[in-house]
């Protein structure tokens, strides 16, 4: 049978699991019997239907046997789906229908080849909830998730729409979100599991492309690149959590930052009534993940020097007091609620039935094509005289330029294949400017607080290790300004090289 699975899911403390059915949302529903379910997802060694999108699992319920296909989409909550009951314990593919299963799970080789690759071994309490013609399902799973050596520990409650609209499936999850701690994940249980099965239960620094093509719509395209940010911060937040790695918090922010960027580049044409409310949210966790990432990377600059390396000791109590804001910020109510009303924005919003402007129309290619050229001429004007810009001009072509330079990564499947190489060089060169006004930045902004941890030294009484600190500042505010000019020359020459580059909308 195929269907179309519609679902959001969300993490839950493990204290206030036990009084989910207590929550005045779920008054009226019918709670259905509890069951023990363990289930085997499978895939060929090399993971052949991960890559393509697909899962396919086996789940044992009460001596039965329950075969599923899943098939991702551009979509954040809806994924098609193919079920079947079977005998045995081993995948039976001939049992899809024929027209409508992919074809990569026709193959022989990837048939004969599927083993079982992880497992996850789940509690489940349900509840049936009816609004108004809508009926749909609450359920709430506890266990773990098992690959070789490693495991997961799972406590999520998932919201199905039965029956009904996607606003009635929004509705209830925000009355449940307002009434419980629940933050929004979008990584599946097989998200986890393949991480685990390949040897990562860490931070993720490799996020997959988001699957987008040429042909797509402006909307499908869109939302497939936001969901694929929103999905790299869900996966790398709980480790952030949970260690305060540097990387994780790097990894969380640099999530979010390539968010705003497809809402600055593609905003012109999803604007709507509710996106400025949501852009202001992300641009505040931007801020809070970024006060904290801006003290580690100044620790780290000043750890790479003897003459420096005690002065980052002296960073520990405002990266301390920087990171508690960090996990205020993602245990606040504010945050989870952002979340939520993007997810529900991005799927249902005014702007998914307004009908498009004239420069809104075409394909996703159509309209990516635009916006790079857009972006790329107010880029190249801004530039054009970088020597003679102060510190904070330079900064801002920084980041428009990071942002463009997020969106054509991101972007890259709709490219048509015919055109990647010439794709390949414009970002290479944009990543140069970028990356050495990154550097240039960094370096400002080190020699800014180092001026400031002089002002404070002259304010304190002097003594001998308060005179060291001094003096090993000093130092640094001088290695710190003859770098800006020796990036700044650097800086000259990568402009003409992003200058000269080729740019694949020449002729469009």
């Amino acid at each position: 049978m195929q269907d179309r699975e519609i679902e959001l899911k969300f993490l839950l403390p493990e204290t206030a699991a036990g009084r989910l059915h207590e929550l005045p949302a779920l008054s009226g529903a019918i709670e259905a019997e509890r069951l023990q379910q363990t289930t085997t997802y499978f895939d060929t060694p090399a993971f052949a239907l991960d890559q393509k999108g697909l899962v396919c699992r086996i789940r044992a319920i009460d001596g039965k046997r329950l075969q599923t296909i899943k098939a991702s989409s551009s979509s954040g909550i809806a994924r098609h789906e193919w079920e079947c009951a079977i005998e045995g314990d081993r995948p039976q593919l001939d049992l899809l229908p024929k027209a409508r299963a992919n074809a990569a799970l026709r193959k022989a080789a990837i048939s004969n080849a599927l083993a079982p690759v992880f497992v996850t071994e789940i509690e489940r309490r349900s509840w049936m909830i009816s609004r108004g013609a809508a009926l749909i399902e609450v359920s709430l799973d506890r266990g773990q998730i098992v690959a070789h050596h490693l495991s997961h520990a799972v406590c999520e409650v998932e919201i199905e729409l039965k029956s009904g609209s996607p606003q009635d499936l929004f509705a209830l999850a925000q009355e449940l979100a307002a009434q419980a701690p629940l933050r929004l994940d979008l990584n599946p249980k097989s998200r986890v599991g393949y991480r685990l099965a390949a040897g990562h239960d860490d931070v993720d620094t490799d996020p997959a492309l988001p699957k987008v093509t040429p042909d797509m719509s402006l909307g499908d395209g869109f939302r497939a690149l936001c969901m694929a940010c929103l999905r790299h911060f869900m996966i790398n937040e709980p480790v952030l959590r949970a260690s305060r790695e540097v990387e994780a918090l790097h990894q969380t922010r640099t999530a979010i930052r390539r968010l705003r960027a497809l809402l600055r580049v593609f905003g012109r044409h999803v604007k709507d009534d509710e996106l400025a409310e949501l852009r202001d949210g992300f641009k505040w966790l931007s801020r809070v993940l970024g006060a904290a990432r801006d003290l580690d990377v100044m620790g780290a600059h000043f750890a790479a020097h003897r003459k420096t390396a005690h002065l980052s000791a002296n960073l520990d109590t405002k990266r301390d007091v920087a990171y508690a804001r960090v996990f205020e910020a993602l245990d606040s109510e504010r945050f989870r609620k952002l979340l939520l009303d993007f997810c529900a924005w991005l799927e249902i919003g005014p702007w998914t039935t307004t009908k498009p402007r004239k420069r809104s129309r075409g394909t996703f290619e159509d309209i990516c094509m635009l916006e790079f050229m857009r972006w790329d001429r107010k880029l190249l004007a801004h530039s054009a005289d970088i020597d003679g810009l102060d510190p904070e001009e330079r900064h801002d072509i920084r980041i428009r330029a990071k942002s463009l330079l997020y969106v054509c990564g991101l972007s890259q499947g709709a490219v048509p294949r015919s055109r990647h190489k010439a794709f390949s060089a414009y970002q290479k060169a944009l990543k140069r400017l970028q990356s050495i006004l990154g550097k240039l930045n960094d370096a400002h902004v080190a020699r800014e607080q180092l001026r400031e941890t002089l002002g404070e030294g002259s304010r304190r009484q002097g003594d001998a290790s308060n005179a060291s600190l001094d003096e090993a500042a000093r130092h640094a505010v001088a290695r710190h300004a003859k770098k800006e000019d020796r990036l700044l020359r650097d800086a000259v020459a990568a402009q003409a090289q992003f200058a000269a580059a080729p740019r694949i909308w020449a002729d469009d």
